[in-house]
């Protein structure tokens, strides 16, 4: 049989950081202790403290100062807007502004109706592709009307419309001043029936969307002796 290893004694446990701190400190004040009590010794260390009190307690009261100069600023920022609220509350502030910012943008899309900071024209890369198709328009059996609204820029952009067109020898005549209803908004094709759009007026909006255009239809209510099944109108 193997022989045992007598058991290890426990280790003692470990002081504190601060309790070792504090024993050097007796044993050196002890150690030195008369030579501490001398009164030359006394003055250097009560000029320390007094130095390091006056230290402590300067970068206290500046900390202080600024700490009470960001508060009344605080303050001040609090009673202007306060002032400027007129003693509504931030949940009431908060709806009458995003109220004014619906009323601001509404205003803004009126403006833009009537003088559009860029006005719509025809692009060379729309022309190039709506021109691709000129051989299958020229073929459409009816004159091709249209009509603009009267403000902004609806009338040159339809002009753009009759002139490159017609230049191309696809029958175009416009443009004509009419009113858009408020739903009905850019480049609409008018159609006598909706649900069942003639093969000419198919070629037509096929031939504008796959040149780009956003092309939406609306009802169009022509005259009973008109032979016309479509239009282009042009809205805001």
């Amino acid at each position: 049989m193997s022989e045992q290893s007598p058991p290890s004694a426990p280790e003692e446990p470990q002081l504190p950081e601060w309790a070792v701190n504090l024993a050097w400190a007796q044993h050196h004040i002890r150690t030195n202790w008369e030579a501490l009590v001398k009164p030359p010794v006394i003055m250097i260390l009560l000029l320390t403290a007094l130095i390091g009190y006056y230290v402590g307690s300067s970068g206290s009261r500046e900390e202080i100062g600024v700490k009470n100069e960001r508060i009344s600023f605080c303050n001040e920022q609090v009673s202007a807007y306060r002032d400027r609220l007129q003693g509504a509350t931030p949940d009431q502030a908060a709806k009458e502004i995003a109220g004014l910012r619906a009323k601001l943008q509404a205003s803004d899309e009126k403006i833009q109706i009537l003088m559009p900071d860029e006005p719509r024209h025809i692009s060379e890369k729309q022309k190039g592709t709506l021109l691709s198709h000129k051989d299958e328009l020229a073929k459409l059996k009816k004159p091709i009307l249209v009509y603009a609204w009267y403000l902004g820029d609806s009338v040159q952009y339809a002009l753009e419309f009759v002139t490159l067109l017609s230049s191309n020898n696809i029958l175009a005549l416009g443009p004509m001043t009419t009113v858009c209803e408020k739903e009905e908004r850019g480049i609409l094709v008018g159609l006598k029936d909706k649900e069942n759009p003639s093969d000419d007026a198919k070629t037509f909006i096929g031939a504008l969307k796959s040149s780009g255009f956003v092309v939406n239809s609306t009802k169009w209510n022509m005259q009973k002796d008109a032979n016309l099944d479509f239009d282009l109108f042009i809205c805001p």
